[in-house]
């Protein structure tokens, strides 16, 4: 066990300075002063008709097991975080990817370490740069890398395929958010900004779909345009997750929740959608031209959630921010707690860890949540589930 999370080390001005420099060199330009002019807005509409919640409601987390991860995970990727459970089955598993060594790590929902999956020599690696990670329900791991590249694993390590796939827009950028439903693989496939242009992307696919050989079988949703040059990419971000046979799409700038049918793939619009209430009402998203730089615009959006993760009774647990600090025009990290919602959207509660929520999944009477400590130090904790009837229809013991 461990003590008490300390909220006020993450909510102090020490800490959110000291990320300061290293958000801003790794979003933008550098940490020096620089003078910015608007270039385009979009109305801010997003707090319409929201239920505002207090922070009142916000629960601290006051124990938890911190799960022992090598060294060369615990450094925080400025990419993705790299965590998934493996739910479906009495022996659940956490799997943890690890760009620095080029493996997956797999733990017990106990914390304990089980074994190592190593995707081959350094210079001949199949996971040669993670950047997202699912697990099927009958254990089968799905690793998407920079680039494209889709591999595939048993829980054991046993290989079970590999294909490469092509960006829809003009750079080749790739890097995933995955999720696996059966032999189906559903990639939302601009998870990081590429500092592309994005103006052309209206009505392009919000989530492709592939079989395991790397098949096309369609699309899901579609993308929606926005004025400027990178506000469309920005905008239209988010994180998916599957429930039963619903794809769930989670639109990081505005915390709306999308239900897609996985036996519709080609639907555009989805069959269901859950406005979350919000703690803040949001600045109108922007994007902005540093002075002197007119081909070098940027996207400022505050994104309403970070991780997230339905589990088998379709509650939604969504990493939300309790707002956005701001320095020069410039994002910091955001001040976040993880929100649960019942699969109406009603507010079930909100917990407090002290840190950046960063990913999270569900077994069963546990939670597995990655955290960003100060810095670019991770830490993966294993938290008994707050509410009494915790998540057991996922099936994990």
């Amino acid at each position: 066990m461990i003590a008490p999370f300390a909220r006020d080390l993450a909510s102090s001005g020490a800490f959110r300075c000291g990320l300061t420099c290293i958000v801003a060199a790794a979003w933008f330009t550098g940490c020096s002063q620089q003078e910015y002019t608007r270039l385009e807005t979009t109305a801010s509409d997003i707090s319409a008709g929201r239920v505002t919640l207090t922070t009142d409601v916000v629960q601290p987390v006051t124990s938890a097991v911190r799960v022992a991860l090598p060294d060369s995970v615990e450094q925080f990727s400025m990419l993705l975080p790299m965590m998934v459970a493996k739910a479906g089955t009495a022996e659940c598993s956490i799997v943890v990817g690890d760009r620095e060594d080029r493996a997956l790590h797999v733990f017990g929902i106990d914390g304990h370490y089980r074994h190592t999956i190593f995707g081959g020599g350094r210079d001949t690696s199949r996971l040669p740069s993670i950047s997202a990670l699912a697990v099927s329900e009958s254990g089968r791991i799905v690793v998407s890398n920079l680039g494209g590249r889709m591999v595939s694993y048993s829980l054991n390590g046993d290989p079970q395929g590999e294909f490469t796939l092509t960006s829809p827009d003009t750079t080749g950028f790739t890097a995933s958010r995955v999720a696996v439903h059966g032999d189906t693989i559903l990639e939302h496939w601009f998870a990081v900004s590429s500092g592309t242009r994005s103006d052309y992307w209206g009505g392009m696919p919000l989530v492709r779909v592939f079989d395991v050989d790397g098949e096309s079988l369609g699309s899901i949703g579609r993308i929606e345009q926005y004025p400027g040059l990178k506000l469309t990419e920005a905008m239209n971000r988010g994180r998916i997750a599957v429930h039963r046979d619903t794809l769930w799409f989670a639109r990081s700038s505005d915390a709306v929740l999308m239900a897609f049918p996985l036996d519709h793939v080609g639907d555009e619009s989805p069959a269901r959608v859950v406005r979350l209430p919000l703690f803040y009402e949001m600045l109108p998203p922007v994007e902005r031209v540093p002075a002197g730089r007119p081909e070098s615009p940027y996207a400022v959006v505050e994104d309403h959630i970070g991780a997230f993760a339905v589990d088998g009774a379709g509650r939604f647990y969504v990493a939300q921010s309790l707002y956005w600090p701001r320095e020069e025009e410039r994002l910091l990290r955001p001040i976040q707690v993880l929100s649960i919602y019942s699969a109406v959207g009603e507010h079930l509660g909100s917990f407090d860890f002290g840190y950046e929520v960063v990913d999270v999944s569900i077994l069963g009477y546990r939670m597995a949540v990655v955290l960003r400590e100060v810095g670019t130090r991770v830490q993966l904790m294993l938290v008994d589930h707050p509410l009494a009837t915790g998540g057991a229809s996922d099936g994990c013991e």
